[in-house]
């Protein structure tokens, strides 16, 4: 019964999930942030009208929230607006070997 328990404790402390990156997903470095507008490394983005800002709990922020010098990961739309930014943890800037 005790091995039964330890191995549950042991899965709870594995995190739940892991973020699932789109295969097409870009990466850089957020510049500036203006409203409507994005500059990540050296390209200023419009934002699409639902642009979505995960940050690094996977929860949505405000896109004014955004730090500049944070590495991001980011989606654009078919017009070349972003629709999708996330805020990359320092385990997925590693396993990018980003910055």
């Amino acid at each position: 019964m005790r091995k039964y328990l330890f191995l549950l404790l042991m899965l709870l402390v594995i995190p739940a999930y892991a973020r699932i990156f789109p295969p097409n997903i870009l990466f850089g470095k957020v510049k500036e942030v203006e409203p409507n507008q994005v500059k990540i490394t050296e390209t200023t983005f419009r934002t699409a009208p639902g642009l979505r800002v995960l940050n690094q709990n996977n929860a949505l922020i405000f896109v004014r929230n955004l730090s500049i010098g944070t590495q991001v990961g980011y989606q654009l739309d078919p017009r070349g607006e972003l629709f999708q930014i996330w805020m990359l943890t320092p385990q997925e800037l590693a396993d990018r070997k980003l910055d």
